[in-house]
């Protein structure tokens, strides 16, 4: 049989992460079971270690991206850079010979 009991109980938590804290406290207070449940799963302590983890895993992969296309655009700006200075050198090489046959010319103009 049924006993009722006037008793109360106050439930507490410790957490230095106020969010935690809040949301665990807020779930309590509905006195739902299910709630109170989902609440400890989401912000127990290896649930938070988890989702700590796996934002350092997404941060770190985000640098190494972030790495990866700053190096093929540093690459792809090298290639560039040679290619303009291959150019440059062919034109510096036809103005070199440009200004040779000019001084055959009037080398030729002053021998008439």
């Amino acid at each position: 049989t049924y006993k009722k009991v006037d008793a109360v109980y106050s439930v507490g938590i410790a957490s230095g992460n106020a969010e935690a804290s809040g949301a665990v406290n807020s779930a309590i207070a509905s006195q739902d079971l299910a709630t109170i449940q989902a609440a400890m799963a989401q912000w127990n302590d290896a649930a938070q270690a988890q989702a700590a983890a796996d934002a350092a895993a997404a941060q770190a992969a985000a640098k190494a991206k972030e790495e990866a296309d700053s190096k093929k655009s540093e690459e792809s700006s090298s290639d560039s850079s040679k290619s303009d200075s291959s150019k440059s050198d062919s034109t510096e090489s036809d103005s070199s010979s440009s200004e040779s046959s000019d001084s055959d010319s009037s080398d030729t103009a002053e021998s008439e």
